[in-house]
């Protein structure tokens, strides 16, 4: 009778785990994006862009929107860490719904290059899609300062400071 009491135990225990278990997956599939991601942005930061690339490309296949956005972002610098710029910008483009902050670092790239006009019309889709994006708005200001237009670039809406809930002009 002690035996048979002892399978059931285990039987229930097992399967208590299989149903927690079942529970578990989606936010441990979810953290194992999370620490790809870390780990693919470690190798970025400690200059293994090689290394880098793989883990950004591997976040690609298995991870959501978000982390995607993420890893493209990343995998584009890692492609301009190495001098490959016009590849990093192709790497962007080649989104199918490019978020703002992806245009914004399109835009960032190009004035890198020195593609003015292509920088400005990726700031002008960022600010669109999102008019508070802050690269956008800085990359935007930077540009009117390389054609001279500094009281542009100074009355820019996202270049205004704020200091206790008013604007200084």
């Amino acid at each position: 009778m002690f035996v048979r009491l002892a399978d059931s135990v285990r039987v229930a225990v097992l399967l208590v785990s299989a149903i927690g278990a079942a529970l578990v997956v989606p936010e441990r599939v979810h953290a194992d994006e999370s620490a790809d991601l870390d780990l693919a942005i470690e190798h970025l930061q400690r200059g293994r862009y090689d290394e880098a690339a793989e883990a950004f490309s591997g976040v690609l296949k298995n991870g959501d929107a978000e982390t995607k956005s993420r890893a493209i972002i990343g995998f584009s610098r890692a492609m301009e860490s190495q001098g490959e710029y016009l590849a990093a910008i192709k790497r962007l483009g080649d989104t199918a719904e490019p978020s703002a902050y992806i245009l914004a670092e399109t835009a960032r790239l190009q004035l890198t290059i020195g593609r003015f006009e292509e920088s400005a019309a990726s700031c002008e889709a960022a600010l669109k899609a999102d008019a508070d994006q802050p690269l956008a708005h800085l990359i935007l200001a930077r540009l009117y300062t390389e054609f001279g237009e500094l009281k542009k670039a100074g009355q820019a809406p996202g270049n205004r400071r704020r200091w206790s809930g008013r604007w200084l002009d």
